[in-house]
This record gives structure tokens, sequence and C-alpha cells, in this order.
């Protein structure tokens, strides 16, 4: 399992566990107070942690390297889908 796998595991039973102690409040209630729970515990887990194991590196290619090729049209790249 790699480090991203385990941090998802990790999220989805931290947010499971919120979820069965607020249960006495009621479905409607739980799902207003942990909709989109998971994403920001990601979300927040992914601005803490180093690069190598959640974050795209960050890099400056050397100035003889060859121009990469431009991406097809109506193609996105991961962070400009965010």
């Amino acid at each position: 399992m790699t480090t991203g796998n385990l941090l998802d595991a990790h999220v989805r039973g931290y947010a499971q566990a919120v979820r069965l102690h607020l249960a006495d409040l009621g479905p409607e209630v739980v799902e207003d107070l942990t909709d989109g729970l998971e994403a920001d515990l990601a979300e927040a887990l992914a601005d803490r942690m180093p690069w190598p194991f959640l974050k795209a590196p960050t890099a400056v290619a050397p100035a003889d390297a060859p121009a990469a090729e431009p991406l097809p049209e109506g193609a996105t790249t991961a962070a400009a889908s965010r």
C-alpha cells in the first residue's frame, strides 16, 4: 500500500468515526455537518506533507531542456482541475 493510499484509508476511517460519533443527531444533520469532510481532511494533509508523499514536485527545467509539447485542445492539468 502506498503512502497516499494509506493516508486516504486513514482519512476515510476518521471521517467514518466522526459520523458514528454524531449519529444521534440524525442522518440529515450528520450529512450537513460532514459533507466534504474527506476532501477537506485530504487537502489539509496534502498541505502539510512534504513532496515525496503527496505533492508533485515544483522543479525548474534546465535552460537547455526541450520545450514540453502543448496539451491537446480541451485537456486540463491536474492543478487546473482543482
